[in-house]
């Protein structure tokens, strides 16, 4: 999943839904996400959701980020 400045709400409605069928038991495949905006601290606002998935659910192999005024 690439979300480029976009914004992270379409991406996060994909996320859930895996997260959900992971739930059912259904088989998902590995996935990433690369997601873009200016800051981390005003922009990347499901950041701890997205890393607590990855930890906890072991959701995403990968979340790669940049901020460009960071």
């Amino acid at each position: 999943m690439c979300a480029l400045g976009t914004g992270i709400a379409p991406m996060r409605s994909l996320y859930q839904k895996r997260l959900a069928a992971k739930k059912r038991g259904e088989k998902v495949g590995p996935m990433s996400i690369l997601f873009g905006s200016r800051t981390k601290k005003n922009d990347f606002l499901y950041g701890e959701e997205m890393n607590e998935l990855k930890v906890k659910e072991n959701l995403f192999e990968e979340i790669i980020t940049a901020f460009s005024r960071d």
